[in-house]
């Protein structure tokens, strides 16, 4: 399978964003919690409109990688831009996903390469991302 370079995404490109988005929370927890709950979680926190509102923000980037062969999104990484007491400009790396199956193939990178390019041009003085206290599948993630 080929990949293109991430790229931007835009306005419109919402649903793949949010379908994309829930994948993981569906492979990991399907099996120990209750349907009901998991479709709740993912509807809040992945919804279409999530995604609409940061590609129509001013404070949020989203890039994508798609397969160059039926351009279908297999990972992504949302870049949140905030203002450390009106100081400093921050990026968080909100989120950072690439399909289970395709971990582990050199596709965190590019992603990442494309967050540090766009915080160096824009001044930021911070860059951040919070992971969870076992962090080896992060790690992992960047081989």
């Amino acid at each position: 399978m080929t990949t293109s370079s991430p790229a931007s995404c835009h306005v419109g490109d919402e649903a793949s964003l949010s379908l994309l988005g829930k994948a993981p929370f569906l492979e990991t927890y399907a099996d120990s919690t209750h349907a009901a709950d998991l479709l709740d979680f993912v509807e809040a926190e992945h919804s279409a409109e999530r995604y609409r509102s940061w590609l129509e923000s001013d404070f949020a980037k989203i890039w994508a990688l798609e397969t160059t062969a039926g351009c279908s999104a297999i990972g992504y990484v949302v870049a949140l831009t905030v203002a450390d007491a009106g100081f400093n400009q921050q990026m968080e790396i909100k989120r950072l996903y690439v399909l289970h199956r395709l971990e582990r193939k050199g596709l965190g990178p590019p992603l990442l390469n494309e967050v540090l390019e766009d915080a160096r041009r824009a001044g930021i003085a911070e860059l951040f991302l919070e992971s969870p206290r076992d962090q080896s599948k992060c790690c992992k993630f960047l081989l």
